[in-house]
């Protein structure tokens, strides 16, 4: 089985069973996420508001199990116990026979731990059939920011809510049909039928899969045949009890939830974070007049990225600043190349930062720059909470003028638009 590739040496770790072979100890809270940087997220909140009594569950799939295990092992004592629980591959996507599973399985957690509360970071489809469990069965919810998608049901324009309302027609059916039966010599010369059944076949069963996988007939076979749990998933859920975010009146707008408190985790700032980022200003020489400009990993051609932003970046900012470049982790390096060259041919103007293990929160909030400049960074929303006198800057819109509209940059550009949506409303940011 899956599981056995996770080696869990704890004693307080859990592989959850739904015959409910393992004891699960009753706790007040469960917290419930996917990965290190939600863990981290969690943990800064308990710390903060000093929360007791707390069980941990993982929830994973058989196609990762390197996330859970990093999980595990860096899972502190604020947990009193760990409960890891595998669910279906591809429930992020709509799909009646997993989600129907799932339910069961979020049935038997809340009935097993018998928790109060349940703490989470997503509010939308699977995760909105688990909120919905927990409501039903009186536990209070709440939701903990996680980055500005929190913040998405604040846009005006909420294409996902309106795609609900979308039913299955005959367009849908006669569009799939064209594009596999409708494709076979059968289909076009149905005399000629004894000689091509086996690519009718084909493309019929093509064509039958294609229909019941599509998002449109699994929304409408949830609606029609799904329990209230289940259509949970068409929607965001808003029933939340309480909320922990940065921007609380953004918050209250988009949920419509009274309670909500200001909770940010960067400053919840641990000791090794910040020996880790003194050390960073001091190589590289950060003070509080300088720039860094933190890049993102889009689908742009290196050279031209680079050399666009050096542009822009030459001209908002002053001679006497420095401009630091910190590098998305898992950058190309044909992108890392690409700003070295900038460093090169800059005389010194533009430096990117080499170390990796750091929290550039920590940087912004120690060093107090005079400008942080990102496109689309949720590194910008949270800049002037972190450090008042840091201005955030994006030059999301100047890059997607300058840059050349070719093949290349487009898939990227299109992406960086859909991003700057969410971040336009927030007020703490300059867009130029």
């Amino acid at each position: 089985m899956s599981k056995q590739n996770i080696r869990l040496i704890k004693n307080n770790a859990i592989f959850y069973e739904q015959d409910g072979k393992h004891r699960i100890n009753k706790t007040d809270n469960l917290f419930v996420l996917t990965h290190l940087g939600q863990l981290k997220q969690m943990e800064a909140l308990i710390q903060l508001k000093n929360i007791k009594n707390n069980s941990l569950v993982v929830l994973y799939t058989y196609r990762n199990l390197v996330v859970p295990q990093v999980v595990h092992d860096q899972y502190s004592s604020c947990f009193k116990q760990a409960i890891f629980m595998e669910i279906p591959f591809g429930v992020n996507k709509l799909d009646f026979i997993k989600l129907y599973k799932l339910e069961k399985q979020y049935k038997n957690l809340i009935k097993f731990c018998k928790s109060s509360t349940i703490y989470l970071n997503s509010f939308e489809g699977h995760y909105a059939i688990l909120t919905s469990i927990a409501k039903s069965n009186n536990m209070k919810v709440i939701l903990v920011e996680e980055g500005t998608a929190t913040y998405k049901l604040k846009l005006s324009n909420n294409t996902e809510s309106r795609d609900v309302e979308k039913y299955l027609d005959a367009t849908l059916l006669q569009s799939k049909f064209m594009q596999t039966v409708g494709q076979t010599q059968v289909f076009k010369k149905a005399f000629k039928f004894y000689k091509y059944n086996k690519e009718l076949y084909g493309q019929t069963k093509r064509f039958v899969n294609d229909v019941i996988t599509d998002e449109k007939v699994q929304k409408d076979l949830i609606k029609l045949v799904g329990t209230k749990h289940l259509k949970a998933s068409l929607q965001p859920f808003k029933g939340f009890d309480k909320v922990y975010a940065s921007y609380p009146e953004l918050i209250r707008d988009s949920f419509g939830v009274q309670d909500v408190d200001y909770f940010l985790i960067h400053e919840v700032t641990h000791e090794h974070a910040i020996e880790d980022a003194k050390k960073v200003i001091e190589r590289y020489g950060i003070t509080e007049k300088d720039t860094l400009y933190v890049s993102q990993r889009y689908h742009l051609d290196p050279e031209q990225y680079s050399k666009t932003v050096g542009s822009i970046l030459m001209r908002i900012t002053r001679e006497d600043q420095k401009v630091f470049i910190k590098l998305h982790p898992k950058e190309s390096k044909k992108v890392y190349d690409a700003f070295k060259y900038l460093e090169f041919a800059s005389n010194g103007k533009f430096i990117v930062i080499e170390d990796s293990q750091f929290l550039i929160e920590s940087v912004v909030k120690i060093s107090k720059l005079s400008q942080l400049i990102g496109l689309t960074s949720t590194t910008l929303v949270y800049g002037s909470l972190i450090s008042p006198n840091t201005k955030s800057i994006s030059i999301a819109n100047e890059l997607i003028k300058m840059l050349p509209n070719n093949k290349e940059n487009q898939k990227g550009i299109d992406v960086i638009k859909q991003h700057l949506e969410i971040i336009r409303i927030f007020e703490n940011i300059e867009f130029r």
